[in-house]
């Protein structure tokens, strides 16, 4: 009688370090899925302003929040380089602060100007995607 609770024990030991096991390896793809996405919006953003779709960097921003309203003369900037700097995660993975150095000039002047762009990403856990939570940057005109 003695060994079968021995028995039951182990099981049930077993079970929970099973299910402890299969909670964090399923936390950890979900954090994966989630830096995998970030990774794509990133990607996606940098190409937008760096390839001159200065208005499109406007779609990435949060919806629901106040309205961003696109600034005029972003089609007389064009991005001459455009370098990420530094990424910080916070928040248990769901938020991102990052750094990204930009080099532009305004095509009518022909000057160049440098500032670096201070990024908040932040995963929306409802639509399952990453924004940017403060406005994209302003040129200088």
């Amino acid at each position: 009688m003695r060994s079968a609770g021995k028995w039951e024990k182990r099981a049930l030991l077993l079970s929970l370090v099973g299910l402890a096991v299969l909670v964090t390896a399923c936390s950890s793809l979900e954090q994966a899925g989630s830096q995998r996405k970030l990774q794509t919006q990133l990607r996606s953003y940098d190409h937008a302003v760096r390839w001159g779709d200065l208005q499109g960097a406007y779609a990435f921003v949060k919806p629901g929040g106040e309205p961003l309203a696109v600034p005029n003369g972003l089609e007389n900037i064009r991005v001459t380089d455009y370098e990420p700097l530094t990424t910080v995660t916070e928040e248990e993975g769901k938020r991102v602060r990052r750094q990204v150095k930009i080099q532009y000039v305004r095509r009518d002047r022909q000057v160049v100007r440098t500032f670096v762009d201070e990024q908040v990403w932040e995963y929306d856990d409802k639509l399952g995607n990453w924004f940017r939570t403060n406005a994209p940057p302003e040129f200088e005109r």
